[in-house]
């Protein structure tokens, strides 16, 4: 494992295109832990708008438990929910253990903001695939079939916001991509001369309590 950071440390650091890793202890994750050969089994994307102080994570999971800051309601699928609530939820109900960050070094033009916000509008009213829907999905995205399904996972998602923002070539389709790819496990070819760094892991223990996250 490579440095493990508390939260406070990293908030302050996070930026619109960083990445957010999940291992979890869901029968349904430990599913998708093996078939991958990874830890991680969830994947999300950090968001900076300036209408908010805190960062926000851009997601799509089967959690209804965090309410969407645009919508202000609850859904299962794609969603824009403050990242502390997230990951605070995920340990309090012994979901996920374990986190980790990989940040982004790139530009960060205004047209970048732009094409995020398009694309959360486009596809904000969408739901989590069903387990007979998702098959389907991930079968398209092992032939290079693109999903014409309005339903999303959270690595297609996450790759198709990539492809969007000028981060991911469009011609491997979104559908095709697991969240191992965006580990340092996978090591994706970013463009325009965009990086990841290595893992920051975060562990159960590293997050502050509600109050003291107030406080800070």
């Amino acid at each position: 494992m490579g440095r493990t950071v508390k939260y406070a440390e990293i908030e302050p650091r996070l930026k619109t295109g960083d990445i957010l890793l999940c291992h979890s202890v869901m029968h349904e994750s430990i599913m998708i832990e093996f078939i991958e050969g990874s830890m991680w089994s969830h994947i999300g994307m950090i968001v900076r708008l300036p209408q908010y102080d805190y960062p926000l994570l851009w997601e799509s999971t089967t959690f209804d438990n965090v309410k969407d800051v645009l919508l202000g309601k609850t859904k299962t699928g794609p969603m824009l929910v403050p990242l502390y609530e997230r990951i605070r939820t995920d340990i309090d109900n012994l979901w996920d253990p374990m986190f980790a960050f990989r940040l982004l070094e790139t530009e960060r033009p205004p047209e970048m903001e732009a094409a995020l916000l398009a694309l959360i509008q486009e596809v904000h009213g969408g739901q989590f695939p069903g387990e007979v829907e998702m098959l389907e999905i991930v079968t398209e995205g092992k032939l290079g079939i693109r999903s014409g399904s309005p339903n999303r996972f959270c690595s297609q998602l996450f790759a198709e916001t990539y492809i969007r923002l000028g981060l991911l070539p469009p011609k491997r389709v979104p559908n095709s991509y697991w969240p191992i790819d965006f580990s340092s496990e996978g090591r994706v070819s970013l463009l325009n001369q965009a990086t990841l760094s290595e893992e920051f892991y975060l562990l159960a223990d590293g997050i502050q309590t509600a109050e003291e996250h107030e406080v800070s």
